[in-house]
Parts: structure tokens; sequence; C-alpha cells
């Protein structure tokens, strides 16, 4: 039996050399590198995102209503409704407190000077504010600071 040979089909004969252009070759490239976008798997992606974004809206607003209706008090073991504000003084001689119930910043510039004198003195144990453990210094400081803002701010 003779041996089969498949039939050759010639090579195409293109004697002219390939060329390309820098510009060219560097499209290519990038052409290559580049991943594949599954069209729908970007839009669900951003479903996601916008899902996220609003989830994270809502719970930003329904906390700040939580807070708005706080009164800062909790009763204590023997019944009697106290306030739960911690108080700190920054570097700037500014006092501001934090409601240990729900988190809330309690600034003067926020709450107006009578409503933060009142909750400073109530949490404090005190009813006059001159009584209130406050440096003169620091009290002297923190005005000029509140003068400063209120002339930066408001213009008055």
């Amino acid at each position: 039996m003779p041996d089969f040979k498949p039939p050759v089909s010639p090579a195409p004969k293109n004697d002219a050399p390939l060329t390309l252009t820098q510009d060219q070759f560097a499209e290519l490239l990038r052409a290559a590198r580049e991943v594949p976008i599954d069209p729908q798997k970007q839009k669900a992606e951003e479903a996601l995102r916008r899902q996220a974004r609003e989830s994270a809206k809502r719970a930003a607003e329904i906390r700040k209503r939580e807070q708005a209706k706080c009164s800062h008090r909790r009763k204590d073991w023997n019944g009697i409704a106290k306030y739960r504000i911690a108080w700190q003084r920054l570097a700037t001689s500014e006092y501001i407190g934090v409601c240990l119930i729900c988190n809330r910043t309690l600034r003067e510039m926020e709450l107006g000077t009578e409503e933060f004198n009142r909750l400073y003195a109530a949490s404090a144990g005190t009813e006059n504010v001159a009584e209130m453990p406050l440096h003169p210094d620091a009290v002297a400081n923190y005005q000029a600071e509140l003068a400063k803002w209120r002339t930066a701010n408001t213009g008055k």
C-alpha cells in the first residue's frame, strides 16, 4: 500500500513587508490589553452602587430625625430623668457636648447661646451658668473666637 500524503497547499506569496507606525502599534497593544467589559455586569454594579448611596442617605436622614427628637435625657436607676451629655473642652477653648443617647454633637454655634448654656448647666447639675466650672481665661478666649466666627459667618 502506498503511503498517504495529504495535499499541500502552497502558502500565499506576499513579499510585501508588514509595516506599522508607532501609533498603530501602540493602539494594537492597548486593544490587546483591554479587559472585555460586560454591559450587563456593569449595569448591575451601577445599580448596586446607586442602591447603596440611597440606603446611606436614608439612614442619615433617619439618624438626623432621631437626633432631633432626642431629649438627651434618660431615667436613672431611681427614676429621675437626667441629661446624658458628655462635655469636652477643645484646644480652641470651645466646649462641645456629645449626647450619649443619640451621639449628636452639641455646639453653641448650632444651638444658640441660651439653649447651649441651659443644656450645659442642667447636665452639669447647676442651674446658674455663672457657677459652671470654666476658667476665666477659657471663657474670654472662647467668647473672642465665637465673636470672630459670628463676624465671619453672619457679617454682624
